[in-house]
């Protein structure tokens, strides 16, 4: 499951940057995601849609990136893009690498603003989409792609 850092395309920049805290941090992400899909009741096929780098159909599966997005500050509860949320996250990388750090905000930027499509697990889905699209279009390394 190498690929789920699916929701936080931000935090799978920073963390790839130093194998110890690559480490630590899926290990806390892998709980997250166990949470998440267990609150959710989201299914296997869920899970495999997001490690194949896809939003899944599902609102279970749409809620798994919510949930997530709520742990990780990137979206409030009431499912809002949180700004200052994300930009914490995303400063986190910030002396360690400006161009890398760059290209996320430049994504973000991009995709905050993104349609709600009617609830939290919609707006959830609707970024993720909109981060694969954008970090592709800015150079992000695969390996940093949800």
């Amino acid at each position: 499951m190498k690929s789920l850092f699916v929701f936080c395309v931000f935090i799978a920049v920073a963390f790839a940057l130093d194998e110890e805290i690559v480490k630590e941090m899926r290990a806390a992400f892998m709980e997250n995601l166990k949470k998440c899909t267990t609150e959710e009741n989201a299914s296997p096929d869920d899970v495999a849609s997001l490690e194949h780098h896809t939003v899944p159909a599902t609102p279970e599966g749409k809620c798994v990136i919510f949930c997530l997005h709520k742990i990780y500050k990137i979206q409030d509860e009431t499912g809002a893009i949180d700004r200052e949320g994300s930009h914490q996250l995303m400063d986190i990388i910030k002396d360690l690498d400006a161009d890398i750090h760059g290209k996320m905000v430049t994504v973000f930027e991009k995709c905050a603003d993104v349609p709600s499509g009617g609830n939290p697990c919609d707006t959830a889905a609707n970024f993720v989409n909109c981060a694969i699209t954008e970090a592709k279009a800015v150079g992000l390394e695969e390996d940093f792609l949800p």
